[in-house]
């Protein structure tokens, strides 16, 4: 059998649980209202934090203004401030003063904006400093804010780490201050760091994966924090496979070599050399197409680490030269003569089992045009068997691109360039070094 009087009791009991859950959600909302009316700000009263004071040599005390000064101009006789001084550093001091070089003034922490004395031991010159605000109205009151101060003589990095998707360069990469996570003390000297001089762009050796470290100062300080970071050279590939061209292509070359227009060539090659002024000088004319394809590995970056990725080329293209090679003197020689070059790439992507690494795959089509002057010594009469020879080159390339993505064309941009060429031909092998004169 239930009892009555225990049911009621218990009745009684939420009831008057909900009717004091009631008084304290109108009390707050009074409060929330009455806060609206007076205009304070909603948050933020206990203006900026962290405060950063530098320590200044010779002076024993700093003195810091805390609090917003939209907060004071908002305030009135209605609002009351309460500030503690919850944590500081060993060593280090702090008090509540009247203003800079004021006396003691305990009436500060009663102040929407009061002023503060700092100090540490001598020879430490470090300190931190936590302090909280209360603000109360009548009909309401609002949760403390805290603020912490620094003291330094120095600021200093702390750490520094690649953000997201940057663990990995490649050769060439232009290094900038936003990949990197800077944490200093004290923390909002982030935006002083930066890179020197010689860590602006990545650098590797050839081939492979190489370390390079990065140097970081603060502006003003004399600090420098390193850090190594990886950089692969994408210039680099190991090529696994090739292949040769098959028969029908050899058979497409050999028309190409014994067309009308080669015939022609070869028949102005032949009015050259039998002229008065070239009878002692070898013209040679060289036409050769070819046909590649290449199945390589290398490497690239993907998602901030270096991965490993397949390369499938193939291209079609031809290069032709007719020059001249004029005995000089004895075993030296005069070069002069025109070059061209075209080539066709019919495949260039790169494949990389890595979701997110995806590779643009673009066909480009390349020309090179150019004509010659130079040197040579050659002891052998056969420039191909040994020969020692200097060349200033002159010319215009163009290329342009057809991207599979876009289903587009690039436009073609012509770059004109001269540069100086030494090439060492012999018995077993061929050597050849290049400067950019202009470019």
């Amino acid at each position: 059998m239930i009892n009555r009087n225990t049911m009621n009791m218990k009745i009684n009991k939420k009831l008057r649980l909900f009717g004091l859950l009631m008084a304290l959600m109108a009390l707050m909302a009074v409060g929330s209202l009455r806060g609206q009316e007076i205009g304070v700000l909603p948050n933020g009263f206990a203006g900026d934090s962290p405060i950063t004071v530098l320590y200044t040599e010779g002076e024993y005390y700093n003195y810091v203004q805390l609090g917003s000064a939209e907060e004071e101009r908002r305030a009135n006789d209605e609002v009351q401030y309460l500030w503690e001084i919850r944590e500081q550093s060993n060593s280090a001091n702090i008090a509540f003063v009247s203003g800079p070089g004021g006396a003691v003034d305990e009436s500060q922490f009663r102040k929407p904006r009061p002023w503060i004395r700092i100090s540490s031991a001598e020879g430490h010159h470090k300190g931190r400093f936590e302090l909280m605000c209360f603000r109360g109205y009548i009909g309401g009151h609002q949760r403390g804010e805290t603020v912490i101060v620094y003291l330094t003589d120095c600021p200093e990095i702390v750490s520094i780490t690649p953000k997201e998707g940057y663990g990995c360069w490649e050769d060439g990469d232009e290094i900038t201050m936003d990949q990197f996570e800077v944490v200093t003390y004290p923390p909002h000297y982030a935006e002083r760091v930066q890179l020197a001089d010689d860590s602006r762009i990545a650098s590797a050796w050839h081939g492979g994966t190489q370390e390079q470290d990065l140097h970081f100062f603060m502006a003003g300080e004399s600090a420098v924090y390193e850090l190594p970071i990886t950089v692969i050279e994408n210039g680099w590939q190991l090529d696994l496979a090739s292949f040769k061209v098959d028969r029908k292509m050899l058979i497409a070359i050999d028309a190409i070599e014994k067309g009308k227009w080669t015939k022609n060539i070869e028949k102005i090659t032949q009015v050259l050399e039998s002229k008065d002024l070239l009878k002692n000088a070898g013209v040679e004319f060289d036409f050769s197409p070819y046909f590649e394809f290449a199945y390589s590995a290398k490497q690239k970056c993907c998602n901030g680490d270096a991965k490993a990725l397949i390369n499938l080329n193939c291209h079609i293209g031809v290069n032709a030269e007719l020059g001249l090679h004029i005995p000089i003197y004895g075993f030296i020689y005069g070069d002069l003569g025109v070059k061209g070059a075209l080539d066709l790439t019919l495949i260039n992507t790169n494949i990389v089992c890595e979701k997110g690494c995806e590779e643009t795959t673009i066909l480009p089509f390349s020309s090179d045009v150019s004509a010659y002057l130079g040197v040579s010594f050659d002891p052998m009469k056969s420039p191909e068997t040994f020969s020692v020879s200097a060349k200033v080159i002159g010319g215009i390339t163009g290329k342009f691109y057809y991207d599979t993505t876009t289903n587009s064309w690039t436009p073609c941009k012509p770059d004109g360039y001269l540069k100086l060429n030494v090439d060492v031909v012999y018995l077993v092998g061929h050597s050849q070094w290049s400067w950019n004169l202009l470019d």
